[in-house]
């Protein structure tokens, strides 16, 4: 708990905002005799200042409100608001606020700026830009040097060439060194004298930057010296806009050449915030506490004015800056573990460890020994040592030095001494972890961080997912136990999902797009537990996993169509033909069962299960055919087979209790029963002469008939079945099939005769065909005396017309003549 002299810093003022390129002519801060009346609305650009203190006490005393809040609006000035009436506004939001009375605070009494207004209504208009592409200045931070007197001030000792050489020296060479950046004068501008003093340094950075011609964009940073009268400054020690990003370029002016005033002002405009410490009463974090700021005397964020040592691992953080190989980030899930921490000031080997216990709970470890940039540390009366920076995530400050060795307030003032002593456990985030320095020399130290034990499955599993920075987001329960046993079960709720452990499935997280339907739908009491974790980023946006029940269940979801689950009999045949990534693809709908079967149908096709046939598919143009003739309570019932595809032309074929279906692309799905069946099989199925079929089965009392692309299959009572080849066929029908003259066939389609033709014969006549002729029934005396001269063989060939009749006499043409017949001449050739 040694003193040690506190570096001296002057006053300055940080604005807290990236001053956006539009506004770079706004006018100055509204005077209360011409600023807006209450009730008044005024729309622009919200941005916030911290203000800086000489004097420590003061920095302390005031610090709650040291927060200023303004509006930059393009017509009424800078309007300052009361911060308190303004904590949720967007810093670099474009707002629309309604301004009410002023009210009087410190800053207003003691130092000369106008009165806040109260907040009646404020309204996001436009969020705050976001960096572009484009425009980025080379190198990564240019900067724009100018020396300037403003008004009421004259030039100073000071000359361009000795801030040029402190902006492209040392200030240059620590930010390179520290993080990789860049930064170099590329424009330089000698003393100007400007009509607008300090007291607004907006207007002051506008009318530079227009004197000199500085355009703002990504990377661009304009530097204003300003002349500097110790004994009466009207000017800052040194002020900076604080950018969003780390590229958003920035301004600043300072009143010295110093490098830590210098890397200091750009570091805000590089996004970084303060570097504090907090006390705590005989304790490293809790209890009676007080935040003094800048006091980390360490960093160039807090009082460096004198001295400048390495980065802090926490602003480096900040920066993005932090290789992981540079780190260790552990989480009170993770396993208790023991680090050995390289010198932050080595730049490169193990330098940081990383306590992350979520929002308001993070930490940062790194160890300062008396080297490299940080050899100054003894001779300023400070202390080596690991220190802890806590990163509050809110309020003035980006990280906060905690006291490793805390006393009572009475002991506070002076009280510079932070490190962790050897082998004294430190307790952070109520106990989430517990820090421990077993060793220290000028190579490293070591560090023992314990977490809470034992580690349970659940927990493990949260980390191997991430924990708070992984798919299921931060802890929104604890973890909850049924009754011991061999069915217990344990879980846990976090904002994106869950985890669920039993003994026999092991611990797994529910997460994704397919966690909060799965809820809904009845969770673990419905589908079981997890037996896999969740899979997401399949084809097309999907999700799946595997559950306990009913009988190994694996859900399905997508925006598209939600949460479907498969199980069972049909899961365990899904799964075997490649599941999602096989023939049937997704399901589409959930199963649905009766009291001997079960079916579910899928992108490809259909699954179906029953207890006579177990589970076949039926791919997807057989599925919707068969289910349109009344899937298994229809004359096919259920499949006895998986269909079988890659048939001739493309097509497809499955074998059901009562039938069987048959598809392809040229014909369509149709099924085919009994007798048609039967004879249809026996001719080759469809390799054979009829192909595959065209129409479904048609029936009479005493008859059926069915299509296909080779031609008919003809069934009745009195005739038996046979076959009607495709030409022949076609005119059978318009002559009237069954019922018209030449009623059903006795035999089946005869070709191959002369001249390509074919024949059959019909209870009532004959059909003959050829390519020539077309198809033609033949019957009675024409027929018999046609037949009579050896048919298509003899001189009168094919039929070429159909008979025609009058009451006494019929008469049909053929190739060699006309067949005619009279009832008193009877049947001639003509």
């Amino acid at each position: 708990m040694k003193s040690a002299h506190r570096p001296h810093a002057r006053r300055s003022l940080l604005a807290a905002a990236a001053v956006a390129a539009a506004l770079l002519t706004v006018p100055g801060v509204a005077a209360a005799e011409d600023g807006p009346a209450g009730g008044d609305t005024i729309v622009g650009e919200f941005v916030q200042v911290w203000q800086e203190h000489e004097h420590a006490e003061t920095a302390v005393q005031r610090a709650d409100g040291s927060l200023l809040s303004f509006v930059r609006t393009g017509s009424d000035g800078t309007v300052r608001l009361a911060t308190g009436d303004v904590e949720d506004l967007p810093v670099g939001a474009t707002v629309e606020v309604t301004v009410g009375e002023t009210v009087a605070d410190d800053a207003a009494a003691e130092e000369g700026l106008e009165p806040a207004r109260e907040v009646l209504a404020a309204e996001v208009l436009e969020a705050a830009p976001q960096p572009t592409a484009g425009g980025f200045a080379s190198p990564d931070h240019a900067v724009t040097v100018v020396m300037v007197a403003p008004a009421g001030e004259v030039q100073d000792g000071t000359t361009l060439p000795d801030v040029v050489a402190a902006v492209d020296g040392p200030v240059s060479d620590f930010w390179w060194e520290q993080a990789r950046l860049r930064i170099g004068v590329v424009g330089s501008h000698d003393w100007i004298s400007t009509t607008a003093d300090c007291s607004d340094p907006f207007l002051l950075w506008d009318e530079v930057a227009t004197t000199v011609g500085f355009t703002p964009g990504l990377g661009r940073h304009l530097l204003l010296y300003v002349a500097d009268d110790p004994a009466n400054p009207s000017c800052s020690y040194g002020l900076g806009t604080v950018g969003s990003v780390l590229s958003d370029g920035g301004y600043s002016y300072v009143r010295s050449t110093g490098t830590s005033l210098i890397a200091h002002e750009l570091g805000h405009n590089f996004g970084l915030g303060h570097s504090s410490a907090r006390q705590c009463d005989r304790a490293v974090e809790t209890g009676t506490c007080q935040t003094v700021p800048y006091a980390d005397y360490y960093d160039v964020m807090g009082y460096s004015w004198e001295n400048l040592g390495s980065l802090s691992m926490a602003q480096a953080w900040q920066l993005n800056k932090v290789p992981t190989w540079d780190m260790r980030q552990i989480h009170p899930s993770s396993p208790s573990e023991t680090v050995t921490l390289v010198p932050v000031s080595q730049l490169s080997g193990m330098r940081g460890i990383l306590l992350w216990g979520g929002p308001g709970r993070i930490y940062w470890l790194e160890y300062r020994a008396a080297s490299g940039r940080d050899a100054w540390i003894p001779g300023a009366g400070l202390q080596t040592g690991v220190q802890i920076r806590y990163i509050p995530g809110q309020g003035d400050d980006f990280s906060l030095l905690l006291d490793g060795t805390p006393g009572s307030p009475a002991q506070w003032a002076g009280d510079v001494q932070t490190a962790v002593p050897l082998n004294t456990p430190v307790r952070l985030a109520g106990g989430d972890f517990t820090v421990t320095v077993t060793s220290a020399s000028a190579a490293g130290a070591t560090v023992r961080v314990t977490t809470p034990a034992p580690v349970t499955p659940v927990a493990a599993a949260y980390a191997a997912a991430g924990a708070e920075t992984g798919v299921l987001g931060p802890a929104t329960s604890a973890e909850t136990c049924s009754l011991p046993g061999s069915g217990q079960v344990c879980w846990r709720l976090y904002e994106r999902g869950a985890i669920y452990w039993s003994a026999t499935t092991g611990a797994h997280p529910v997460h994704g797009g397919l966690y909060t339907p799965w809820v809904a739908s009845g969770g673990k009491d419905r589908w079981g537990l997890p037996t896999s974790g969740t899979v997401c980023g399949l084809a097309r946006g999907w999700c799946s996993q595997d559950f306990t029940t009913p009988s190994r269940t694996s859900l399905y979801w997508s925006p598209d169509t939600g949460l479907v689950g498969v199980s069972g009999a049909i899961n365990a045949s899904y799964q075997a033909v490649k599941a999602q990534n096989g023939s049937l693809g997704y399901p589409v709908e959930a199963m649905g069962c009766t009291a001997d079967s079960c079916s579910q149908r899928f992108e490809g096709g259909r699954v179906v299960w029953s207890t006579l046939t177990g589970t076949h598919t039926v791919t997807a143009p057989l599925a919707d055919a068969w289910v349109a003739a009344g899937a298994g309570t229809g004359p096919l019932r259920f499949p006895v087979r998986s269909s079988q595809c890659g048939l001739v032309r493309g097509g497809c074929g499955q074998l059901f209790q009562g039938g069987s279906m048959y598809w392809s692309p040229a014909t369509g799905a149709h099924p085919m029963f009994g007798a048609i069946r039967q004879h249809w099989t026996a001719q080759r199925w469809e390799l054979g002469p009829l192909g595959y079929p065209v129409e479904a089965m048609g029936c009479t009392a005493d008859s059926c008939s069915q299509r296909f692309e080779g031609g008919r299959v003809v069934w009745s009572a009195a005739t038996g079945i046979h076959t009607v080849t495709a030409p022949v066929a076609d005119a059978w029908v318009a002559a009237g099939a069954g019922t018209g003259s030449l009623g059903y066939p006795v035999r089946s389609s005869q070709c191959g005769m002369v001249r390509g033709g074919c024949g059959q014969l019909f209870q009532g006549g004959s059909m003959y065909w050829s390519p020539a002729t077309g198809a033609f029934p033949i019957v009675g005396a024409i027929r018999q005396h046609w037949a009579a001269q050896r048919w298509e063989l003899g001189p009168l060939g094919y039929p070429v017309e159909a008979m025609s009749c009058t009451t006494d006499s019929c008469s049909q043409r053929f190739e060699g003549g006309r067949v005619v017949w009279s009832a008193g001449a009877g049947t001639r050739t003509v």
